[in-house]
């Protein structure tokens, strides 16, 4: 059986779109229109159906929404879009440009490992302090005594006698009111 139904079947009536189905039944085809009253606009894609009002992004993402492949931003980010969330960073990063005391200096800047310093200039006796300024250290200050110090007792080897004595007898008489040395 064909598609489309005759209305007043046998008097000659309307005829309406439908779509049959291997069951033989018939589905109605029915445009979509809009349009004030007494006007009709077909729906197409050059008339899109009108929608009005807004939607959350709550409603518009009722489930995630994958993404792979490649996405291609477009515009620069803000320093408050970027930093929202931490960026982890590894490997190796060259860094160019000069850093301004001010950046330098925002945080502590940590530094692991050896570090090493090279004097540049001359110390003269004008640059050094006068005596009696105190120098401030901060952090551990590690004195070095040195190397190839004899740590054991010195060892004396000498006779004393009355004459090499820091003190000496003194023979005397009476009382005595004073210390000799």
């Amino acid at each position: 059986m064909a598609d489309n139904v005759e209305l007043n079947a046998g008097s000659g009536g309307a005829t309406l779109a439908t779509d049959q189905d291997v069951a033989l039944a018939h589905h109605q085809l029915v445009k979509i229109e809009f349009g004030a009253d007494g006007t009709q606009t077909p729906v197409s894609a050059a008339n899109p159906l009108p929608i009005t009002g807004s939607l959350t992004d709550t409603e518009l993402r009722a489930t995630a929404v994958p993404v792979s492949g490649t996405v291609t931003a477009s515009g620069p980010l803000t320093d408050t879009e970027l930093r929202a969330t931490a960026v982890p960073v590894s490997g190796t990063v060259t860094a160019s440009g000069p850093l301004t005391d001010t950046e330098l200096r925002a945080t502590a800047v940590p530094v692991s490992g050896t570090v090493t310093a090279t004097v540049t200039g001359v110390a003269t006796a004008a640059k050094q302090l006068p005596d009696g300024h105190n120098v401030v250290a901060t952090g551990t200050v590690t004195a070095n005594a040195g190397t190839d110090l004899n740590t054991s007792a010195l060892a004396l080897d000498a006779t004393l006698t009355d004459a090499t004595q820091k003190t000496q007898q003194v023979g005397a008489t009476g009382v005595v009111n004073s210390v000799f040395t």
